[in-house]
């Protein structure tokens, strides 16, 4: 069996766009599964996922499921190389049901009453043979041994001891919370709560593809506050991402909130409908949930590298103080639209995700012009209603879909320009590094 790639011209993936969804799909499931429990769910070190550490638990979690499934069908390089036996006829759902549940078991022991429920659950509404299930449950245990075994010690509930620095253009606590009058054009914000810098530990974790965390870290680092191009990134900023008195339109502020939750369950709804769409068996699919996810993870892990040693500050501290610049105006009360992330600004996370997603979303079919759909449930701040909204979005391209993210971090006032554009070139970097080097078909198939 040959899976669409990187070398698939567009021709094919026009052609199989005709194809009807397939059977529920057990990676598909598995991953549902996956990215409840992530998100929910506090694990045993008391760290409560963060966006881009789902990537990596969900990096986890396929690989256990790729290789899982590759050991059953070999067709492509094994992960590690994790290939142990399995019987040809082994359940693939019941080995992907045990690869998952034995993985997040291990990294969440709280939720293993929950994940033991439904595991139980799932094996019994299979039709599979009792000989199908217990040898599809036997590579899955195995797979996931070994992938544990191999990820020991990696660093992703390590500890670090970060220093906060001061003074113009260092990163300083953000607030975490805002509260707003109610009057017409009016807000208030009290005191806010201020959370200390998020996993700076990450910055040093064992990457999954990369030869070190800082193997893509930017060169160049933030942009000079004497310079112009840092006058133009601030009042940018400053303009457009203010939750008030901003020309952004209601399309504009949708897509600044639409891009602030957690994009585990995002991505994972984006996937789900490549799958569909496309028709991937299982295989197919744990080969891209696989790569996508360890290319976030990746992405993740230099970023966080290149962000703890540049630790540029964020707008809203930038923006109090003035930006360090004389041409510049401080404003003291200026709030953006979206709550910032408690990390350094530079480069911005969500473009190197986003980055190496969309990358390695176009590089598996073959074409950037790979029809996307994401929904996402995200907050309304107070000053413009409150409440939640849940909405799907959709992009004619894997281009379009990092083009709005990009403005989505300008819109919600948490980046500037230049941090978004070489956040996401980091993410290029990454897809680049694993496309070449991983998860490739064997020799003749």
């Amino acid at each position: 069996m040959r899976l669409l790639s990187r070398f698939a011209v567009s021709v094919v993936v026009i052609s199989v766009l005709a194809i009807p969804a397939l059977a529920q799909n057990a990676v598909v499931d598995w991953n549902n599964n996956a990215v409840s429990t992530i998100v929910k769910t506090v694990n045993s070190g008391g760290i409560t996922p963060t966006a881009g550490m789902t990537g990596i638990y969900l990096a986890y979690v396929n690989l256990a499921i790729f290789d899982t499934l590759n050991a059953i069908h070999p067709g492509f390089q094994a992960y590690g190389g994790i290939q142990p036996y399995a019987a040809p006829d082994s359940s693939e759902a019941a080995a992907v049901a045990t690869a998952a549940h034995d993985v997040l078991v291990n990294y969440f022991p709280g939720a293993s009453a929950s994940l033991d429920a439904t595991y139980a659950s799932y094996l019994g509404s299979l039709s599979d043979s009792a000989e199908a299930k217990n040898d599809g449950i036997a590579v899955g245990r195995a797979v996931a041994a070994a992938l544990i075994a191999q990820r020991m010690g990696d660093g992703v509930n390590g500890a670090c001891a970060y220093v906060q620095g001061s003074g113009p253009g260092v990163y300083q606590p953000t607030p975490c919370t805002y509260s707003y009058g109610s009057g017409p054009g009016v807000y208030e914000k009290t005191p806010p709560a201020f959370l200390a810098a998020q996993t700076p530990w990450i910055a040093s974790m064992t990457p999954f593809t990369m030869t070190s965390a800082s193997q893509f870290r930017p060169d160049e680092g933030p942009t000079p506050l004497d310079s112009e191009d840092w006058i133009e990134d601030y009042n940018r900023t400053k303009l457009w991402g203010s939750l008030t008195n901003s020309p952004r339109t209601p399309e504009q502020t949708t897509i600044g909130l639409f891009w602030t939750p957690n994009p585990g369950p995002p991505f994972t709804s984006m996937l789900k409908n490549l799958v569909s769409t496309f028709g991937l068996d299982p295989l197919q699919t744990a080969r891209l949930y696989a790569m996508v996810f360890t290319g976030y993870a990746d992405a993740f892990i230099g970023c966080m590298d290149a962000k703890y040693h540049y630790s540029f500050w964020r707008p809203v501290t930038a923006i109090h103080a003035g930006g360090g610049n004389a041409e510049l105006t401080a404003d003291p009360s200026w709030t953006p639209l979206a709550v910032t992330p408690n990390h350094p600004e530079y480069p911005a996370a969500h473009g190197c995700a986003t980055g190496a997603v969309s990358a390695i979303v176009g590089g598996y079919f073959g074409t950037s012009d790979v029809p996307l759909s994401v929904t996402a449930t995200y907050a309304v701040p107070a000053a413009l209603g409150g409440g939640s909204v849940t909405a799907t979005r959709t992009y004619a391209s894997t281009k379009d879909l990092l083009l709005e993210v990009e403005a989505a971090r300008i819109y919600g006032g948490m980046h500037y320009h230049h941090s978004i554009v070489q956040g996401a070139l980091l993410g290029h970097k990454v897809a680049r590094e694993l496309q070449r080097n991983f998860f490739q078909p064997l020799d003749g198939q």
